[in-house]
């Protein structure tokens, strides 16, 4: 356990933290500080002190403390092995959130440019509620649901005199949520931030239920008659009667049409 003392050092009296590191004893002066300010200091101590050695990480609370440390005591505590010296990346400009953004976007390789281009929406949506240069690690779970509510808010069709006819549908601001989650899981797997806000929020469905609608068999014959070719004819057939998605339409060949079972080996 720690201890705080009052002590003179060099003629200035202050306190001193007094603790025990892999069973050596350390020693901190604090320096003419309030006794509450010194208790916390002591606390992130012990906290860090018990990541080191049980070998865990240390809470969120005390890695904000850590990484907001500068001078004298960020020195010692680095020497001490206690907390890891700041790197580019946690210094840099990546740690706000509009540069981080981008970053991770750009870095998503992996996926098409379609999906890229999602989370470029999802990105102006999070720029546009808290600002391109805001810090990440000072957005908090109430500042993530309080984003879901300004999305729900956001105008997704205005007339022609400027005014709002519908905002944003839940499945659509679901899907922004789900992206945002994604990118911030990256920031916490890059040590920017030590957890995710927006956890918080649950998703909901992420489909507009109140788009859906039946094509009767009558609709579906003057669909067809409206087609101009065979090909939008079978399109349209393989959606309404097959039950087929458009992914699974155009990824259809001839060889995979089973003709004496009426099926294909596609499905």
């Amino acid at each position: 356990m720690a201890s705080l003392t009052k002590e003179s050092d060099r003629g200035r009296q202050g306190l001193r933290l007094r603790f025990y590191l892999n069973r050596k004893r350390k020693s901190l002066y604090l320096g003419k500080i309030s006794k509450r300010n010194a208790e916390t200091v002591k606390r992130h101590i012990e906290e860090l002190v018990h990541a080191i050695e049980s070998n865990t990480k240390p809470d969120a609370e005390t890695v904000r403390w850590a990484n907001g440390l500068e001078g004298r005591m960020r020195e010692t505590l680095e020497n001490w092995k206690l907390i890891q010296p700041l790197t580019k990346s946690a210094t840099s400009v990546e740690k706000t959130l509009g540069p981080f953004l981008d970053q991770y976007i750009a870095g998503r390789t992996d996926v098409s440019a379609a999906t890229r281009e999602k989370y470029g929406h999802t990105k102006r949506f999070l720029v546009g509620k808290f600002g391109a240069d805001h810090q990440l690690d000072t957005i908090t779970k109430a500042d993530a649901k309080a984003w879901q509510r300004w999305l729900m808010e956001q105008p997704a069709r205005i007339d022609k005199d400027g005014k709002v006819v519908r905002t944003m549908a839940p499945s659509t601001a679901s899907k922004h949520v789900k992206r945002a989650k994604t990118m911030f899981a990256e920031a916490v797997d890059a040590e920017l931030i030590p957890s995710n806000p927006m956890d918080a929020i649950k998703g909901g469905e992420e489909v507009n239920r109140s788009r859906d609608h039946f094509v009767d068999r009558q609709s579906a014959k003057q669909v067809l008659d409206a087609c101009p070719d065979i090909q939008w004819r079978l399109i349209f057939a393989l959606a309404r009667y097959g039950g087929l998605r458009r992914c699974e339409i155009t990824a259809l060949k001839w060889s995979d049409v089973q003709w004496d079972q009426s099926s294909t080996t596609a499905l």
